[in-house]
């Protein structure tokens, strides 16, 4: 009922400014406040329990989409960015292709990985890394298929080097066994329909 009677406040298509030095929610994004956390958190406790109104309430206003993106843009603080992620994940989590199509459409992971992209490879192993880590581990182990190809079909170049962890390398692995699998399916698909054509032949 709230999503349905106050939605203005913050769908509003100047709810993020493309301006980084603009404020957000009255505040600048590089003061991360209270104010910040308690919207995030508000948005994931929604997400999870309230998924069917909380769905197409995202959506509709790409949600995700600008609060990602906003969230990147500096001067932002890492809280903000963690917490940006924790919210994909979130997302993620609730298993919906919905919400897997509109991650794709919209490349919502783009701020993530550029940001990712921009920490020296030695440094690898800070909270942002390791929140992107444990992403791809969610994805992978789920074995989300959408967001599989999404993410190596895009990102390859960025994760190919990862020295800590084998996070990639396992996404890849799985990656190779959807096309793989695909590839045979459609293959068994020509072969039967073949078949058929051949029997069909054969009674005439």
């Amino acid at each position: 009922l709230v999503l349905d009677a106050y939605p203005s406040p913050y769908p509003n298509p100047a709810w993020l400014p493309n301006d980084p030095s603009a404020k957000w929610c009255g505040l600048r994004a590089r003061d991360f406040s209270s104010s910040h956390r308690i919207l995030f958190d508000l948005l994931i406790h929604c997400v999870q329990f309230h998924s069917y109104r909380m769905k197409y309430f995202m959506m509709r206003y790409n949600v995700a989409c600008k609060l990602v993106a906003h969230s990147f843009l500096p001067p932002s603080s890492r809280e903000m960015q963690l917490s940006a992620v924790r919210l994909v994940k979130t997302i993620v989590a609730v298993k919906d292709d919905f919400y897997h199509r509109h991650i794709v459409k919209l490349d919502i992971l783009r701020p993530l990985f550029a940001a990712f992209a921009a920490i020296e490879p030695n440094r690898r192993d800070n909270l942002l890394a390791s929140s992107l880590y444990d992403l791809l581990f969610f994805i992978t182990s789920e074995r989300i298929k959408s967001l599989i190809f999404y993410v190596v079909e895009n990102y390859e170049g960025v994760l190919k080097d990862l020295r800590f962890v084998d996070v990639f390398q396992r996404l890849r692995v799985r990656y190779d066994q959807l096309v793989d699998g695909a590839a045979g399916a459609s293959s068994a698909s020509s072969s039967s329909g073949g078949g058929k054509g051949s029997a069909g032949g054969g009674l005439v």
